[in-house]
């Protein structure tokens, strides 16, 4: 029974870690990206990231940070509730340099 115990609870702990932590952006992004830090994306260029779970496919998730697209364009699946960038209640963002394309936007709360 002990070890029943432990393994849920080794299982549960992988599992909420997996739904906290997101994958960090570089800069080159990917879907669903976490900006957590100051971030400039290595070139001017188009990125393709579909916002796939409604949550933002570039997601800022910490205050006092800059985000600088060297002037490239993100585009994605161009839902009713797909969202660029998403800045949910961080504060002192900066996002400079970047084109969203055709119904993508940035969303703050």
């Amino acid at each position: 029974m002990k070890k029943v115990i432990l393994i849920l609870c080794f299982l549960f702990c992988i599992v909420l870690s997996l739904g906290v932590s997101g994958v960090s952006c570089t800069s080159t992004p990917v879907e669903d990206c976490t900006v957590d830090a100051n971030l400039q994306f290595e070139a001017d260029g188009i990125f393709t990231l579909n916002d796939t779970n409604g949550n933002g496919a570039i997601i800022i998730g910490a205050n006092d940070v800059t985000l600088d697209c060297n002037g490239s364009t993100i585009k994605g699946n161009f839902t009713g509730s797909s969202v660029g960038i998403y800045q949910n209640f961080k504060t002192n963002v900066t996002i400079k340099n970047c084109t969203l394309h055709k119904g993508y936007s940035w969303k703050k709360k």
